[in-house]
Order: structure tokens, then sequence, then C-alpha cells
């Protein structure tokens, strides 16, 4: 099995690095290439919008090697803000919003309390012109 890894930045560039799982042992194998791969793709090089996706079958530790990313020191140091939202199966845009808003700000807020356009505006703002991080685990449905 395999898992594929893809970083698309503000430059239309693909980068394609796979890594393989040994499910048997349920256990990382091989992917410290990934996490400093990972970790590379997040901190180094320029400072425009990058995007990675770590995309695979259930089981083969993508949300493992994710979080240990997440929670590595220098990345800690390089991103100000960090959020991280599960979709799960059931996706609803506003949802997801409201969740990356309460991490982001540091506040939660119902549905109700405030409208879209306002939590937009006030999401745009507080992230504006720093280096945030989102990871957003758990896509089931490209829609989302």
């Amino acid at each position: 099995m395999t898992m594929t890894m893809t970083c698309d930045t503000a430059i239309p560039s693909l980068d394609e690095i796979h890594y393989t799982v040994d499910e048997a042992a349920n256990k990382l194998v091989g992917l410290k290439d990934a996490q400093e791969e990972m970790i590379e793709l997040l901190t180094g090089g320029s400072k425009q919008l990058k995007i990675v996706s770590i995309v695979g079958m259930p089981g083969l530790d993508k949300t493992t090697l994710t979080n240990f990313v997440y929670n590595h020191p220098s990345i800690n140091l390089q991103f100000h803000v960090h959020a991280w939202c599960s979709v799960s199966q059931v996706y609803d845009k506003d949802t997801l919003l409201f969740a990356i808003f309460g991490q982001v700000v540091g506040k939660t807020i119902q549905i109700n309390e405030t409208s879209r356009e306002d939590l937009d505006q006030k999401l745009y703002q507080s992230l504006k012109g720093g280096k945030y991080l989102i990871v957003i685990d758990d896509i089931w449905d490209i829609k989302a």
C-alpha cells in the first residue's frame, strides 16, 4: 500500500512522494523521511501559501504522520496560529468554518450568533499577515 503526499504552491507545481506503511504491524515504517519532507515543505523556502495534501486508503497512518508534524517543535516555532479540524463523513462548510474560527481566535461562537459573512471577515482578519497552519483531517468526499 502506498500513501501519497503532494504539495501545491502558488507556483503550479506538484510533487508526489510515496511511502510504504507496514499494515500488519500497524506501525510507521519508513515514514521518518516523510516527516522530514513535510516539515521541510512547511517551513522551508517561499513564504507563499502552501497546501500539502496527504491522500491514501484508510489505515495508512496519515493522521499519525500529520499529528507528529503538527506537534513538531520547528512547526510550533514557524506558525503562530494552529488549527486542527476533522470533517469525517458528514461535511458541513459552516460547521467546519466555525470550528476553525474557534481554534484560531481561541473562543467558540454558536452558528446562530453571527452571520457567515461576519465570521468570514473575522477569520480573515485573524489570519491576515501571519503564518498559520490549518489541518483539515479525515476528508471523505471531494466536495469537502
